[in-house]
């Protein structure tokens, strides 16, 4: 398990805390938007409502998607980075695949 740094996490959050505020505006404004304009009109409040809110559930599914997909970045860079001692494999000449038996 990698440690994170103290810095990165915290810049890591507010860029997530900034993507979800500007996901937030962008859906629940035209969520309100079209509440306000139900009685006035009630298919353009509708279609208003319906669309921020789709907006507002596909950013947060992306968040979501954001968060897991930067994790497992992390874990693949972690992997593949040099250890500082090399890996010897415990039984070399075992191979499961040959039939050859003594």
């Amino acid at each position: 398990m990698a440690a994170v740094n103290l810095v990165n996490g915290v810049t890591y959050g507010f860029r997530l805390f900034g993507y979800l505020i500007g996901v937030s505006i962008l859906g629940l404004l035209p969520l309100g938007l079209g509440y306000l304009l139900m009685d006035g009109a009630p298919l353009v409040g509708a279609l208003l409502m319906l669309f921020g809110f789709l907006v507002f559930y596909a950013g947060s599914f992306g968040l979501f998607y954001k968060v897991i997909a930067d994790a497992v970045s992390a874990g693949v860079s972690d992997v593949s980075s040099p250890a500082d001692e090399p890996v010897v494999d415990p039984a070399p000449d075992l191979d499961p695949t040959t039939t050859d038996s003594p």
